[in-house]
């Protein structure tokens, strides 16, 4: 199967990457070109394309501004924002880059705390997105579907917080509210979902020219992690032992 048919029959790709293992100066610069030449090609068959643009030192500088320089999320995201003609959502941490003809819906998200029953993330998974990774090790990946998972059966190893700061370009004060992971008892992620998605075929790989792709559905991811967390609500962190 061509790389090209994976993103046949959906609308929406969310897109995670990590280039970071590539230390060939010529085989990372191949691999980026491929990449832009991809998103070229979903543009035009008018696909919505989303990238996480994090800026996850926001909590410690207090300062972001959307610009390039505070995408904490690798450089291919850094790269893509300035090549395309993406429009970015306003939350100070967990914001989003966005091309495509569903754009205006998603940058309307109010989202209200971070993976909340407003949020981007929880759009994205109503519209059956795909999730593409990179370069990604799936088998410790849970795709940020785990954090709306968390929110919403409000497990008792996290808690609302609100980080405060100042946006530089609009020139006024912002905040984002988290459901953070809490500190103490100490709590370890399990991958237990995704490895076994891996093994049922619910997870596609495609090697294509030494570059590893790989394809959720974030709505499946979704309704599988929901039966789970319904019957222990520490599925997916369970304490550590002392």
């Amino acid at each position: 199967m061509k790389l090209e048919q994976y993103f046949a029959k959906n609308s929406h790709f969310l897109f995670f990457s990590d280039l970071s293992k590539i230390t060939n100066k010529e085989k990372f610069l191949i691999t980026i070109k491929e990449i832009e030449t991809l998103i070229k090609k979903l543009k035009r068959k008018n696909k919505n394309i989303i990238l996480p643009t994090y800026n996850l030192f926001f909590p410690q500088t207090k300062f972001t501004d959307f610009s390039n320089n505070n995408i904490t999320t690798g450089y291919l995201n850094k790269y893509l924002t300035n090549k395309f003609k993406f429009k970015r959502t306003k939350r100070p941490i967990y914001n989003y880059a966005v091309l495509g003809p569903d754009k205006q819906n998603i940058i309307k998200c109010k989202q209200t705390t971070a993976w909340g029953e407003d949020s981007v993330l929880k759009y994205l998974i109503e519209k059956d997105t795909i999730g593409v990774g990179i370069n990604i090790d799936v088998s410790k990946f849970n795709w940020m579907v785990i954090h709306y998972l968390e929110e919403k059966y409000k497990v008792p190893y996290r808690f609302y917080k609100t980080f405060n700061g100042y946006n530089k370009m609009l020139k006024k004060k912002v905040s984002e509210k988290m459901y953070v992971r809490r500190l103490k008892p100490k709590t370890i992620e399990s991958y237990t979902l995704v490895r076994n998605m891996r093994k049922t075929g619910n997870i596609k790989e495609k090697n294509f020219k030494d570059t590893n792709f790989s394809f959720i559905n974030l709505n499946t991811y979704y309704k599988l992690g929901s039966q789970k967390i319904k019957k222990n609500i520490l599925y997916f962190c369970k304490y550590e032992k002392k």
